[in-house]
């Protein structure tokens, strides 16, 4: 899991969709930038809709995202910096959200 800058809560590595991507590259992508960890494989396990609320910050409008989420198989090695701070959790102390996909 990754440390999010701005939400200040553990969450998995996640990012926008570029115009030359699928979403499973997008997942692997993020994935290398977020924690150093290169995938081998993906899978999708999860699509959920998320209302996204006006942010004057950025001037973004209230928008709706679609949230992918993938079980990635990745090599044990770190292969790039990590970007974000990172920490493995074991499902007793991963936040609640995240338990069922311990089952995977």
């Amino acid at each position: 899991m990754v440390r999010h800058p701005y939400l200040h809560q553990w969450l998995l590595p996640a990012g926008h969709v570029e115009p030359s991507e699928m979403p499973v590259q997008t997942a692997l992508r993020e994935l290398l930038e977020e924690t150093g960890l290169v995938g081998e494989q993906a899978q999708l396990v999860d699509a959920n809709l998320i209302k996204i609320p006006d942010n004057p910050l950025k001037k973004q409008a209230a928008h709706m995202h679609i949230d992918c989420r993938y079980l990635i198989t990745a090599k044990e090695q770190v292969s790039a910096p990590a970007e974000l701070p990172n920490h493995w959790f074991s499902q007793d102390k991963a936040p609640a959200e995240f338990q069922p996909y311990f089952k995977l």
